[in-house]
């Protein structure tokens, strides 16, 4: 069998070196298997974050009296979510119960068409809420032509 010694190298050398080689095989054979360093177990996923819901609506003011034909009112809607929350992008729809008395914008604008009185409400998601509007327009001044009047009386 053939050796393959290097002549010039000490024989201790050579057997230190060669155990160390071994030494460092057997480490990193040995590497991965069950050890006390075990690997950390892998996370569940994170749960995404609640979206939030609308689930209450608060509408002002609210009550509103419109005193003239063409008049306008401006509602306001604060949609809250299900922790309390004030939920800026909520989508609002807007509804008038009798649009021959008032009617009502998607900005939530509510014009006098006639005496009455009408409920506006507003919806989000499931969430709503209503106010009542009431449209009294009364005469400023009663004018009569002609100006004067003869009265006559028979009999």
């Amino acid at each position: 069998m053939a050796s393959h010694t290097n002549p010039s190298m000490p024989a201790a050398l050579q057997f230190s070196l060669i155990l160390i080689a071994g030494l460092a095989l057997l480490v990193i054979a040995t590497c991965g298997k069950d050890s006390p360093t075990k690997p950390t177990p892998p996370q569940p996923p994170t749960t995404p974050p609640v979206q939030p819901v609308p689930t209450r609506i608060m509408i002002t003011p609210a009550t509103v009296m419109l005193t003239a034909i063409g008049q306008t009112g401006q509602l306001t809607v604060s949609v809250l979510d299900q922790n309390g929350q004030p939920i800026a992008s909520a989508s609002v729809l807007w509804s008038s119960s009798n649009a021959a008395v008032a009617t009502v914008s998607a900005q939530g604008l509510v014009t006098a068409v006639m005496n009455g009185s009408a409920r506006i409400t507003a919806k989000a998601g499931n969430a709503s809420a209503s106010v009542i509007v009431t449209v009294v327009q009364s005469a400023v001044r009663i004018v009569i032509t002609p100006a004067e009047a003869t009265l006559m009386a028979i009999g």
